[in-house]
């Protein structure tokens, strides 16, 4: 979708499949075959893991290297605040350091940085 793409019609669609999904297109819907939306409607890896606004503010700051002080001015908390919230953080990750919960996060696409 990032790319424009608003519509996917398989080589083996018929002429009426192929006129709905046009229309659809200069009517500004979106067209995909069934199974394509089911694999993208798919649930998160990390959905078990549920990360606050907040939290995931904290995981791109220290992905960005930044330190507890940088974080509670960027965030308008105070330092005690970021480190309760760390805290968390690598409770849910199940992590010791800052770094174990960037790359946590990154390899289950909570954060992309």
């Amino acid at each position: 979708m990032k790319l424009g793409i608003s519509g996917i019609v398989y080589k083996t669609a018929t002429s009426a499949q192929l006129m709905r999904t046009i229309r659809n297109a200069l009517d500004g819907l979106a067209t995909l075959p069934m199974e394509l939306f089911q694999s993208l409607h798919t649930i998160p890896e990390y959905d078990d893991i549920l990360i606050s606004p907040k939290e995931r503010s904290i995981l791109e700051g220290l992905a960005l290297g930044k330190s507890n002080k940088e974080l509670a001015a960027l965030l308008y908390v105070s330092q005690r605040t970021v480190e309760y919230h760390l805290t968390h953080i690598f409770s849910k990750f199940n992590v010791h350091t800052r770094t174990e919960a960037v790359m946590a996060a990154k390899s289950k696409g909570i954060i992309h940085m």
